[in-house]
């Protein structure tokens, strides 16, 4: 069957390959989100319904799962805790259980099965469960979804090659008390967890961050600036060098009575990981909302099964794109999934895929939770936009070189078969040292130039052929690189889509310019010079 795409409509997502090609066409003429112009007429119900129909069922969960979360890493998707489906029991209960499933190359999951359970039962921690490489870390939560004690430790744990967790390992507790609900998200060298809800106080305010080490443990807690409002059931991403929170729940001044927030704040990350002053965002969300799961691909932000004013549960998804603009007004889609509550999302970086697990459909007593997994993929076309408002990043600088190549993020490109042939294809230039180590090296208080490539694609063989000790020593800065193949996550979270790209720090930490394409020797000193 001939696949259709709604991207023309301005829709990212990948259409269910069994919806039939005639309603398609019918709905790519209409238009989706702002497709539409004022003189057409309204879509039909069947059509409206068809729109709603793009997401793909993959193999349900053993048993229904609710407050839990999830996470992909290589070729495996997670389900951590929550409270599972008891058909003998009048209550849902508290679980400690793991599930796993491969990932099938087109999407479609195998049999789930369990691995190493948690330490203790966490819930409320959908949007408070991150994978860094290949450590999946799970901050705070609370023990039992109602009243259950808040948790103050980050746990994590690593794959195994046949999908099974290693046992896990714990953090040391916040100095503070615990938290759930909360937003976290991973900047290089420190995951971040930002407002919750403590067992006994208000709305936390509060903003912290947690050391990774070289090996994945995690060193020392650190409490960072406070976010602007006290939040708690909001949502956090990161794209192109800077921090968003949106939505939520919180407290209206002189008023213990919550509201919901539509405020976007933002904060850039520093040089150090770090991040810098929180702003809030000129625009707001169409529609306030809290509660929904959260997920980050190339450079959208997805919310989905958002909840509104008067706790109005919803199965729409929401999403934006980011661009060096800023962030760009927020879409939103119905879709036909029954998971409105206490679900679960996460992206899939190697094949381009969002999945979508679990929940409720309401509040009522006896309302079970659903054993449902569904998928969906960004089309190439809302892939590729959201690499066009990156390159305007380029014309902003003038530097874009008609060598630099491509790279998406499930598409099998040029590149991505470009791998190196040997280990000294892979080799850095001398001078330039792992990202890692030359951010603890400067540790904020030099500049700092990152060199993102792909090791063995032909730019970066030209790039690397051109960076000599000399020329690396006349910059006077000190230069790391991370490679954008193994390391995609922290491309995305620099807002890196080719390769090569040069991003120049000064010593407070502030990105100052950007190059995209191979760098003259003249052109990178003329940027170093400026940083000091």
């Amino acid at each position: 069957m001939i696949k259709k795409y709604f991207s023309k409509a301005g829709f990212p997502f990948r259409r269910n390959r069994f919806d039939s090609v005639k309603m398609a066409c019918l709905v790519l003429t209409v238009g989706l989100v702002g497709g539409a112009n004022a003189q057409q007429a309204k879509p039909s119900a069947a059509q409206q319904a068809q729109k709603r129909n793009f997401l793909e069922k993959t193999t349900s969960l053993p048993l229904g799962r609710a407050f839990h979360s999830l996470a992909v890493v290589k070729d495996f998707i997670y389900v951590f805790g929550g409270s599972e489906y008891d058909p003998n029991a009048k209550l849902q209960k508290p679980t400690k259980r793991v599930s796993f499933a491969p990932i099938h190359a087109d999407g479609q999951l195998g049999a789930w099965q369990y691995t190493t359970s948690l330490p203790e039962p966490r819930h409320y921690t959908s949007n408070s469960t991150l994978v860094l490489n290949d450590t999946i870390y799970i901050i705070g939560g609370s023990t039992a979804p109602s009243d259950g004690e808040r948790v103050k430790t980050v746990i994590w744990t690593r794959p195994q090659a046949d999908g099974q967790l290693e046992n896990w390992r714990s953090s040391a507790p916040l100095a503070q008390a615990g938290l759930a609900c909360q937003a976290a998200f991973v900047t290089p060298g420190y995951l971040w967890m930002t407002g919750g809800l403590p067992l006994a106080k208000p709305t936390s305010q509060e903003v912290y961050s947690i050391t990774v080490l070289p090996d994945g443990s995690l060193g020392d807690w650190e409490r960072s600036s406070p976010l602007p409002i006290p939040l708690w059931f909001h949502q956090a991403g990161v794209v192109g060098g800077r921090v968003y929170i949106w939505g939520g729940l919180k407290i209206a001044d002189n008023s213990k009575a919550e509201s919901i927030s539509d405020k976007i704040f933002s904060a850039p990350v520093l040089n150090t990981g770090k991040l810098g002053p929180w702003t809030t965002e000129k625009s707001v969300l169409p529609k306030a909302f809290y509660a929904g799961s959260s997920a980050n691909a190339g450079s959208y932000l997805f919310s989905f099964s958002t909840t509104y004013v008067d706790s109005r549960r919803s199965t729409d998804i929401w999403w934006t794109m980011v661009t060096q603009d800023g962030i760009q007004p927020w879409r939103m889609q119905p879709s036909t999934v029954p998971m409105k509550i206490y679900h679960a999302a996460a992206p899939d970086y190697l094949r381009g895929s969002i999945y979508f697990v679990g929940g409720k459909n309401s509040n009522a007593e006896g309302n079970d939770p659903l054993p449902w997994v569904v998928f969906f993929r960004l089309t190439p076309e809302a892939r590729k936009q959201a690499e066009a408002g990156w390159m305007a990043l380029q014309a902003a600088h003038k530097t874009m070189a008609a060598s630099a190549s491509t790279l998406e993020l499930a598409d099998d490109t040029e590149q991505a078969t470009a791998a190196p042939a040997n280990a000294a294809a892979a080799a850095l230039p001398t001078g330039i040292v792992p990202y890692e180590e030359a951010r603890s090296r400067i540790a904020g208080k030099k500049p700092l130039v990152v060199y993102f490539r792909l090791a063995g694609s032909k730019p970066c063989l030209e790039q690397d052929a051109v960076l000599t000790p000399e020329v690396l020593a006349a910059a006077k800065v000190a230069v790391g690189s991370s490679d954008i193949r193994s390391n995609p996550q922290l491309a995305q979270q620099f807002g890196v889509f080719r390769s090569p790209t040069w991003i120049f720090y000064d010593s407070l930490g502030q990105e100052r310019s950007r190059h995209v394409g191979v760098i003259s020797p003249g052109d990178m000193a003329a940027k170093a010079s400026v940083l000091n």
